[in-house]
């Protein structure tokens, strides 16, 4: 059997792969996702000798296989993959343009010609090309650009959206077609290293070794603790390489690590090692109500796609300044965001390379709240963090007065950040709601952010749509071009009272009921029928009358308990110990 390392620029293709490896009893696939330089950071961060053979795409397999000695297969992007990428490009209210290295623009370029496409295509043949035809896109006034990952990882950083071209699965079976065949020639050599690292394995625990490069040459210790143990031994081994021996404290990952790192002569250029003993700190005991996390366990994914790209610079603009800003206040309705938005300023703002704390003021226990304000060890006394009060409105006015209190004595924002997010009620503020924007803008100096319902953003829609369609696709499950016309007009006309965490939930049901090129439009209406029947955030819970048919008694239970879960289908199926695909057949059906 062949082991196979599969390195995938998006998550879709590495879905598809662990489907398609699960189908055959030839090869056992352990896929990352990781586009060029952080695909050849996965790469570099596992233990080679466990694999027989990598396969990636593109420029992220060229880039694989001059770095490493292991073959590097690389998946190639079929017709069908370019032209499902225009066709969903479509219906894109802006310019858009394609931009690939030469074997794909020859194919769209073909695609276009039979077609009658008239699509401007860029060829380019490496990163510095991608990025200035790129730049020139954003200068003449192109909006969407269609390519591969890199492609569209530079596009999202000059402001523009992009539409991801996707491998097929026939493509990825031919390269795992060919990574067996030449296993074949391969299989002696693998054998021999494989003996070598088993028996260091054997002879020790928690151990990382690296070359002089960078390189992980063997990583051992539990499958959980192992990525985060590579990271501190690369940025250490400069120290180890200067020093001989080198010995320190290290936290990651939420774990603090005793490291000691040595050199040997070996591999004709010497060798570091690292052992790595993991610490119990007092600082990792978790708090009701309260939770800690970096940067890598962000995601810009939700602001990129509905607070991206040129046409959407007010929002960007003011993003920018909350970024710098020692004080923002996030306010806006259920569902538009906040909480993403919040992650966003963290993760792009001076504090990044440090933690974010959150405190859900809404679940916050007493006891976390005085330990936040009153212990000595709270994270509110560190320095160089920033922290996130989710719901303010849900604290009562004795703690909002407590944390100002804390401001004004010059603890809370002592080298932090502080972020508070305000939920507003549908259409209009409670007294409530007022009076926290009211006593934290006049007592905290804040940069303040309302972030606008998606009814002010109806002409929007369009292209929203466009976006997170393509988003699903790329999950590798099926394919979907667009939306009818008359369909995109219910959208439009809909008030959404979740805003675009509403749409995203009727988009992803949409899609998962879609079995045809294009999404009708009297499935558009049936989805929005049932998310009509649903209570506006804030409104009144449902009372439960007992006499009368069980059908609806259930209806009143959901509803109820979608109320409860902030309008979630999710969390609300959970709770009913129903799956989300029921409980949205129920709303349906006009319980």
């Amino acid at each position: 059997m062949v082991r196979i390392l599969g390195v995938a620029p998006y998550e879709g293709m590495k879905n598809l792969m662990d489907t398609l490896a699960e189908q055959r009893d030839d090869i056992r696939l352990d896929s990352f996702v990781g586009d060029f330089r952080a695909g050849l950071q996965v790469v570099r961060e596992r233990d080679l000798s466990e694999y027989d053979v990598i396969v990636s795409r593109g420029g992220t397999a060229d880039l694989i296989r001059e770095s490493v000695s292991v073959p590097v297969f690389a998946v190639q992007l079929s017709y069908y993959d370019i032209l499902n990428a225009i066709k969903l490009a479509e219906s894109y209210a802006g310019r858009y343009a394609i931009v690939g290295f030469p074997s794909t623009a020859r194919a769209a370029g073909m695609l276009c010609d039979i077609l009658h496409y008239d699509i401007p295509i860029y060829v380019t043949h490496d990163e510095n090309e991608v990025a200035a035809a790129v730049k020139r896109l954003r200068e003449e006034n192109v909006s969407l650009v269609l390519g591969d990952h890199m492609i569209s990882r530079h596009a999202r950083d000059l402001g523009l959206q992009s539409i991801l071209m996707t491998s097929g699965s026939d493509s990825i079976s031919a390269a795992f077609d060919q990574a067996v065949e030449f296993f074949r020639y391969y299989q002696t050599m693998q054998t021999s290293r494989d003996f070598y690292h088993e028996a260091l394995r054997l002879n020790r625990r928690r151990l990382v070794v690296l070359d002089r490069g960078g390189n992980v040459l063997f990583a051992d210790g539990p499958a959980s603790s192992r990525n985060a143990c590579c990271a501190i031994a690369k940025k250490m081994l400069p120290s180890v390489l200067k020093s001989g021996r080198h010995k320190a404290v290290r936290r990651s990952q939420g774990r603090s690590y005793l490291v000691i790192g040595d050199t040997t002569r070996q591999r004709g250029g010497g060798v570091a090692l690292f052992e790595l003993t993991e610490l119990r700190l007092n600082a990792d005991q978790k708090m009701a109500g309260v939770r800690m996390k970096d940067s890598a366990a962000v995601s810009d994914r939700f602001v990129r796609l509905f607070y991206g790209g040129n046409y959407r610079s007010d929002v960007q603009r003011q993003l920018t300044a909350c970024r710098s800003a020692q004080s923002v206040i996030l306010t806006g309705e259920l569902g538009t965001g906040k909480d993403s938005l919040a992650e966003y300023i963290y993760a792009t703002g001076r504090f990044s390379d440090s933690v974010l704390c959150t405190v859900d003021c809404e679940h916050l226990s007493e006891e976390a709240f005085r330990a936040l304000a009153d212990d000595s060890d709270s994270p509110l006394y560190h320095r160089g963090h920033v922290f996130f009060f989710r719901g303010a409105e849900k604290l009562d006015a004795s703690r909002r007065r407590r944390l100002i209190q804390l401001y004004r004595d010059g603890a809370l924002l002592a080298g932090n950040q502080l972020i508070f997010s305000v939920q507003e009620s549908f259409r209009q503020l409670t007294e409530q709601e007022a009076s926290c924007i009211r006593e934290l803008y006049t007592n905290i100096p804040s940069v303040m952010l309302r972030v606008p319902p998606l009814r002010r953003r109806i002409h929007e829609i369009p292209s929203l749509v466009t976006l997170y369609l393509n988003e699903l696709g790329v999950s590798g499950q099926h394919r979907v071009a667009g939306i009818e016309p008359e369909g995109m007009g219910h959208l439009q006309s809909f008030a959404w009272p979740g805003n675009l965490r509403q749409l995203c939930r009727v988009l992803e049901v949409l899609f998962q009921i879609t079995d045809a090129p294009y999404i009708r439009a009297d499935d558009v209406l049936d989805t929005l029928a049932g998310e009509e029947q649903l209570p506006a955030p804030g409104g009144e819970a449902v009372s439960l009358d007992l006499d009368r048919p069980l059908s609806a008694i259930i209806g009143d239970i959901i509803r109820l308990k979608l109320g409860q879960e902030g309008m979630t289908q999710t969390k609300a199926a959970q709770q009913l110990g129903i799956c989300r695909t029921t409980l949205w057949k129920y709303l349906k059906s006009g319980v």
